[in-house]
């Protein structure tokens, strides 16, 4: 990435990289998060790997950071790491899983509590499906 950044046009740099990222993107979502089940511990340790790829992106991308994102991976890892107990006023798994699965409109009222926008609800049902202590 230092290379790429040091001899491609800026413009071109993000070009390449947004690209790359997105795939990554697309390959985690549907691949890993729709398919597989975590429990707490997994869930914590997704959002650490996706923050560690995260934070090698906005060291070598010249300010380019935020564009070179992975906002829907964000959002769907942030649904799979909600806390079993209530923390800070926010939705615990429990009753976020009751709201998302109830109608479509407490479902969207629930994603928007819990700033999630990029997901659809199909995608947070099937994410929480996902979460071992959800199903419990």
């Amino acid at each position: 990435m230092i290379f790429l950044r040091d001899t491609v046009s800026h413009a071109a740099y993000r070009r390449i990289w947004r690209e790359c990222f997105n795939s990554l993107q697309d390959l985690l979502f549907d691949e890993l998060l729709l398919k597989q089940s975590f429990t707490t511990l997994g869930a914590a340790r997704l959002l650490c790997d996706i923050d560690c790829i995260q934070g090698v992106v906005e060291s070598t991308s010249r300010g380019a950071g935020a564009a070179l994102s992975m906002p829907r991976l964000k959002d769907g890892v942030t649904l799979l790491n909600l806390p079993i107990l209530p923390e800070n006023g926010k939705l615990s798994l429990k009753k976020a899983c009751e709201e998302i699965f109830e109608t479509s409109a407490q479902a969207y009222t629930a994603l928007d509590e819990l700033g999630i926008s990029k997901i659809t609800v199909l995608q947070a049902r099937k994410i929480l499906q996902n979460r071992v202590e959800a199903v419990n």
